[in-house]
């Protein structure tokens, strides 16, 4: 494996950080930490650490995610508790990849909202969180967007 050794201070922001800087492009690759470091819902150290510091991986696991969620995710406003829990289910796990661990921990308590009957027992609720989730992934999608140079879904 062709891995930087850091020491016992070193963070995978600041390796990958000393990495880009240590190459040709540089500049660019330090104004893409900073554009990803300031959107809201991703913990970048986390997903940095996630991807050994490799930021080129760690982009091309941001991009599917912009491009699978631009439209939003459907399913969560869906009268099936069965398609809301799946397409919550998904959605958590590709949060859970690139490391935006709000939008995960909120899509966990509205999957066990859904599970434990509630879309039955309290569906204006459940129809406002299912809101409240499609906005939160919108404004991360959105930023993803900007911080990756990537044209937006016109939302």
């Amino acid at each position: 494996m062709n891995k930087r050794q850091g020491g016992a201070g070193d963070q995978p922001f600041e390796l990958a950080l000393h990495e880009f800087e240590a190459s040709p492009t540089a500049g660019q690759n330090a104004r893409l930490l900073q554009r990803l470091q300031a959107v809201d819902g991703l913990d970048l150290p986390v997903a940095l650490q996630r991807v050994d510091g490799d930021v080129a991986m760690l982009v091309r696991l941001l991009k599917p995610f912009v491009a699978a969620y631009a439209a939003g995710a459907r399913g969560l406003a869906d009268a099936s508790p069965a398609r809301q829990r799946a397409t919550s289910h998904a959605l958590r796990g590709a949060c859970a990849l690139i490391s935006a661990t709000p939008l995960n921990d909120a899509l966990r308590d509205f999957e066990r909202a859904v599970a434990d009957g509630n879309v039955a027992q309290h569906p204006a609720a459940l129809a406002e969180q299912a809101a409240q989730l499609q906005q939160q992934l919108a404004t991360l999608v959105t930023q993803l967007q900007a911080a990756l140079g990537e044209p937006s879904s016109g939302r």
